[in-house]
């Protein structure tokens, strides 16, 4: 599994990416447009802050979803994530937040990407490249 470094401090915040390299969280974040782009501003400074600081205990900003699956609020964004041992937060992907509840199959992606991570670390084959 590839993973690209988002931000990296006392915690290392990481994102999905696909086998050739892409990472659908930097991607999305950069075709964001009108008031979208503050909010994803906003999320990327939450990023570093959680590098920084770890995770912030704000429900507000960071609640559990299902299973393993957690988000960061950021006005109309949500970005999906799971948590590593070692100070580690894996961004899965991120949405803009339509109706009241985050779609089914987007907790599910994200949960499908959580035991394909922790099936790579075990295996030993997780590659990690710099942002």
């Amino acid at each position: 599994m590839k993973l690209r470094i988002v931000r990296d401090g006392e915690w290392r915040v990481l994102a999905v990416c696909t086998e050739r390299g892409d990472c659908d969280l930097l991607d999305f974040l950069e075709g964001l447009d009108g008031k979208l782009v503050k909010d994803g501003d906003r999320l990327l400074r939450l990023l570093q802050r959680i590098a920084d600081e770890g995770i912030p205990r704000n429900t507000e900003v960071s609640h559990k979803l299902a299973g393993d699956v957690w988000e960061f609020i950021q006005g109309d964004l949500r970005l999906l994530y799971f948590r590593d041992r070692d100070r580690v937060v894996v961004c899965s992907h991120a949405l803009v937040k339509r109706g009241r509840k985050v779609p089914r199959g987007d907790i599910d992606q994200a949960q499908a990407r959580c035991n394909a991570y922790r099936t790579a670390r075990e295996a030993g084959t997780l590659e990690v490249t710099g942002a």
